[in-house]
């Protein structure tokens, strides 16, 4: 015949899973369905439906996410290096990681996560975007000198961090 909700019910309720409230409840809501299929099946057409434009307004809405997102907690890179600039800051970068090298070769006996891995996961968030700006322009940019500065950057910060991480 068919799966019977009312019958599927009685049969639960005999196991003693619900009351007879529940029973009721049952009976009442497959009778409702029984009786008026095409409303039923259009009100849970209408609650899908709704759902889902909420959904896609809640969770895609470019304006909604727009509003409600903090600014970026750092300004956005500049790109007006010059070969000079590109030097220097090659230099500070190799300068603070030699620092910090040196302060952690220090610690030897007394090492601890907190002592040697986040500084060097610290330094290496603060400097990773620099350096990966600095050695860019030697795919990009226009200007020999240029290119040849962030060239000659890459090749000093390779070196360091192979010497770095050869120290003993």
């Amino acid at each position: 015949m068919g799966y019977d909700p009312v019958e599927k019910s009685k049969n639960i309720l005999q196991i003693g899973h619900f009351t007879s409230n529940s029973y009721m409840l049952i009976k009442q809501f497959t009778s409702l369905i029984n009786t008026n299929k095409k409303a039923f099946i259009f009100s849970s057409g209408l609650v899908t439906i709704a759902t889902s434009v909420f959904v896609q307004h809640r969770y895609f809405s470019t304006s909604k996410i727009m509003t409600s997102l903090p600014a970026p907690p750092q300004s956005p890179p500049k790109w007006d290096h010059t070969p000079e600039s590109i030097k220097s800051e090659t230099e500070q970068l190799i300068k603070e990681a030699k620092a910090l090298d040196d302060k952690i070769a220090s610690l030897y006996e007394t090492a601890t996560f907190e002592s040697v891995i986040k500084p060097y996961a610290d330094l290496e968030n603060k400097q990773a975007g620099l350096i990966n700006q600095l050695c860019f322009y030697t795919h990009v940019s226009a200007d020999k000198e240029l290119r040849d500065a962030s060239n000659a950057a890459e090749e000093k910060l390779d070196t360091f961090f192979i010497e770095s991480a050869i120290r003993t």
